[in-house]
C-alpha cells in the first residue's frame, strides 16, 4: 500500500469522496450531511491523502485546519472491496503523524451515530468522545470526537 498526499481537487480523490458520499446519502438525511466546500479546503491549507493498492485508490482521509493547534479528520473512507483489511488504520495514522509534523496538537473528528466500523477505529486508535463542536453542534446524529497528539 502506498498513501500519498494528492489535491482534493484530483480525480482519484473526487471519485473516493463521490463513493463516500454516495453511502453516506443512503444513511442520512440531508440535513445530517456535512460536505467538503472543495476550494475552500485547499485555502484553509487543507490535506487530502489517498492510499492505493496496486496503483488503484482504495482509502482516502483529509485534514482541515481548525485552529492554529486544533485540526479536523475528514472524509476518511475506504472501498467495500477492501474494507477489514487495516487501510483506515494506516490512513489514519499516516495523517495523525501529518498533523504533528505540521505542529497541530490536537485531531478533532465528527462521524456520524451509524458509522460503527469508524466509532471503532476512532476508540481503538485513542480517541475520546468529546461534545459536539462547530457545525456540528445542532447535528443529533453527530458524535464527535478528540485526540491529543
Amino acid at each position: 500500500m502506498d498513501i500519498r498526499r494528492i489535491s482534493i481537487l484530483s480525480d482519484d480523490a473526487q471519485t473516493l469522496i463521490a463513493l463516500l458520499d454516495q453511502e453516506l446519502c443512503g444513511e442520512y438525511a440531508p440535513e445530517h450531511w456535512h460536505p467538503i466546500d472543495f476550494e475552500q479546503f485547499d485555502r484553509c491549507g487543507g490535506v487530502f491523502v489517498v492510499a492505493y493498492e496496486s496503483g488503484i485508490p482504495v482509502a482516502c482521509g483529509a485534514l482541515r485546519p481548525v485552529t492554529p493547534s486544533e485540526i479536523e479528520l475528514k472524509r476518511m473512507f475506504v472501498i467495500e472491496s477492501c474494507r477489514g483489511r487495516g487501510f483506515s488504520r494506516r490512513v489514519l495514522a499516516f495523517l495523525e503523524d501529518t498533523a504533528g509534523r505540521l505542529g497541530y496538537h490536537r485531531v478533532v473528528l465528527e462521524t456520524g451515530d451509524q458509522q460503527a466500523a469508524a466509532i471503532r477505529l476512532y476508540v481503538t486508535s485513542g480517541y475520546l468522545r468529546v461534545p459536539a463542536f462547530g457545525e456540528y453542534v445542532t447535528s443529533e446524529r453527530s458524535v464527535c470526537f478528540a485526540k491529543e497528539l
